[in-house]
């Protein structure tokens, strides 16, 4: 009997060696998918360092924003895909949450909306990041201008807005979603729909 207990022992050891070594410390055994607990204490210890910045409200300071933000002389500068001063049907009659915005923060949450989209053909919706040149943002829509497929658009850090070019004319593309980049002082960029054959484009505007 204690031959046949033996060598049940040293299967088992051998067993187990193959993943830990027989008579090592072994990991201990918790339910599949849980968090280890090194890494939860880790995330707690980090949350000390997190803070809120600023809270949009929607209307009229802005919502979503969906783009990263861009620094420009100590002061951050973006856009919200949806909230701003003009909503309830301003951007088409399914969208009662507001047109989006261009906003400026400091890093101590002092928040100012330098443009609310949705008046006339400026363009709605914009989803992408500024960009910075020579004192002057440039950033496009997804949606509005005077085709319906989306703007290219200017804004001085003060607020004064202006549409570059407004998608959805024949061939030209339609609703940029991504950012633009500058390339010796010109534009470049995607739509993702339209040009062609209706699958896309990519354009370069001289701003």
């Amino acid at each position: 009997m204690r031959s046949l207990l033996s060598r049940y022992a040293l299967s088992s050891c051998a067993a187990a060696a193959m993943l830990t070594g027989c008579g090592g410390s072994q990991l201990p055994v918790r339910a599949p998918g849980a968090t280890p607990q090194g890494r939860a204490m880790a995330a707690h210890a980090n949350s000390t360092n997190y803070r809120i910045v600023y809270s949009f409200l929607g209307s009229p300071d802005g919502g979503s924003p969906t783009a990263r933000l861009i620094d420009v002389g100590g002061t951050l500068y973006g856009t919200t895909s949806q909230g701003g001063s003009y909503k309830y049907g301003a951007c088409g009659t399914s969208n009662f949450f507001g047109c989006g915005t261009v906003f400026s923060v400091t890093t101590g949450g002092t928040e100012k909306v330098l443009h609310s989209f949705g008046a006339g053909a400026d363009g709605v919706n914009p989803m992408a990041p500024l960009i910075e040149i020579k004192a002057m943002l440039y950033g496009t829509t997804s949606a509005g201008g005077a085709y319906g497929g989306g703007t290219v658009f200017s804004i001085t850090p003060s607020g004064t807005e202006k549409v570059l070019h407004s998608f959805g004319a024949k061939g030209d593309g339609a609703k940029p979603i991504a950012g633009l980049i500058d390339v010796d002082g010109t534009l470049y960029g995607t739509t993702e729909y339209g040009g062609t054959y209706g699958s896309g484009t990519v354009f370069a505007l001289k701003p």
